[in-house]
């Protein structure tokens, strides 16, 4: 698995991927810092960590659209499938790189959290609490799209498709589960939303069951996407 990582973290750098990646997000954060925490004198990140966690829609399909599809664009998909690794070791491989990379360019958010703090107080429970649920769903999204990605060989497709779901499930799951007239399907429902789970991170607090969520969601997308390789491999 340590191989397949360094391949792929590695693969971020030798084209311009990463660097597109990291700039977006670097330049992004950098703008929503200046406006809601330095113009408005406030030490409060929730917006920015909120703002952030939108722009997942479209910075997060630039991670996975690669992960799979350009193996088997480039017919390198079989030596992988051969190699002395497990199909779970594959798949984590992959996904942790892909991780690591959103984990770079989201730590620029604890550089201006020490920033602030150096001339006024800062509240880090919030920050940290906003900073996990951060990465949670983050790595919720990205196992959606990494299991996007090993359905296609078009980079474009599988960008295309992982914008659309992760859309979905930042903006419209909640709209039309808020349309549900029946209260407790509802509630139900709505304990099942990425952007509820992670709203819960904002008040400062590690919540239990949404870290749960956050992991079971991306375990099932990872299992997801082994099935898939597995039965590929034997068809």
């Amino acid at each position: 698995m340590r191989a397949i990582f360094k391949r792929e973290f590695r693969a971020y750098f030798t084209s311009p991927l990463g660097y597109i990646y990291l700039a977006a997000v670097f330049v992004y954060s950098g703008i929503l810092f200046y406006i809601n925490n330095l113009q408005a004198t406030s030490t409060d990140m929730r917006p920015l960590f909120v703002s952030l966690c939108s722009a997942g829609i479209i910075l997060i399909p630039i991670l996975t659209m690669r992960l799979f599809s350009e193996d088997k664009k480039l017919k390198t998909d079989q030596a992988l499938l051969t190699a002395p690794i497990t199909l779970s070791e594959l798949v984590l491989g992959k996904f942790l790189s892909s991780f690591a990379l959103y984990l770079c360019g989201s730590a620029i958010t604890l550089v201006y959290a020490l920033f602030m703090s150096a001339f006024s107080s800062v509240s880090w429970s919030m920050v940290l609490g906003c900073f996990i649920g951060y990465a949670l769903s983050g790595a919720a999204l990205i196992a959606v799209g990494m299991f996007i990605s090993v359905l296609t060989e078009n980079q474009m497709i599988a960008a295309i498709a992982s914008f659309v779901a992760s859309l979905f499930l930042l903006t419209f799951f909640d709209t039309l589960v808020k349309q549900i007239p029946m209260a407790g399907l509802r509630q139900v429902l709505l304990s099942l939303s990425v952007v509820q789970n992670f709203a819960n991170f904002t008040i400062g607090v590690i919540d239990i069951a949404s870290v749960v969520f956050f992991v079971s969601f991306a375990a099932l997308f990872i299992f997801f996407t082994v099935r898939i390789i597995d039965k590929r491999r034997w068809s």
